[in-house]
């Protein structure tokens, strides 16, 4: 779903004008609809496990199951939780292992957090990189060094909620990252 409306183009950047209502508050990129508060029914164990999850304001929180299940509702809420707290919230999408672009959904939650925030293109790792002309082990290292920069920097705002969309179908380069 999420997919087809990247495709489609029905998932865009987009200001938000009005404040944010209850602990809402925008995302950097979002599915449609996530802009309004839809109310979660029968799911109040995961709820709560979010809620006490961005509270803690650390830690990995991987959210996997069979397609269909509502992932992707949950991680939009623990994305809408996050940022309503104040914090940071950068959304990547995976869309397949065979795009060739290396570190996609990483490269495109930077994109998405740049435009979002005017943050110049110094603070996007993958934009402020260039190799060594050493190894391709070394430039790896020095690439996702930088990224953990990058990520210390934004967390210096509170604590990021990095979400990777469809992680299975994930680039190797990403995965490694």
């Amino acid at each position: 779903e999420l997919r087809a409306a990247v495709e489609r183009g029905d998932i865009a950047l987009r200001a938000r004008e009005e404040a944010p209502r209850g602990d809402a508050a925008p995302v950097t990129r979002h599915s449609p609809g996530a802009d309004r508060f839809e109310p979660m029914h029968g799911r109040e164990e995961e709820t709560v496990t979010i809620r006490h999850f961005v509270a803690a304001g650390r830690g990995v929180l991987l959210v996997v199951g069979e397609a269909g299940l509502g992932k992707t509702r949950l991680v939009r809420e623990c994305a809408r939780l996050a940022a309503g707290a104040g914090n940071p919230v950068l959304v990547g999408l995976s869309l397949d292992e065979d795009s060739g672009v290396p570190y996609g959904p990483f490269v495109d939650a930077w994109a998405h957090h740049r435009r979002a925030t005017a943050a110049s293109a110094e603070t996007d790792p993958f934009l402020s990189f260039s190799p060594s002309g050493g190894s391709a082990q070394e430039d790896r290292l020095r690439l996702f060094q930088s990224v953990e920069r990058a990520v210390e920097a934004i967390a210096r705002q509170g604590s990021v909620c990095l979400v990777v969309e469809d992680l299975h179908w994930a680039d190797q380069s990403s995965l490694q990252l």
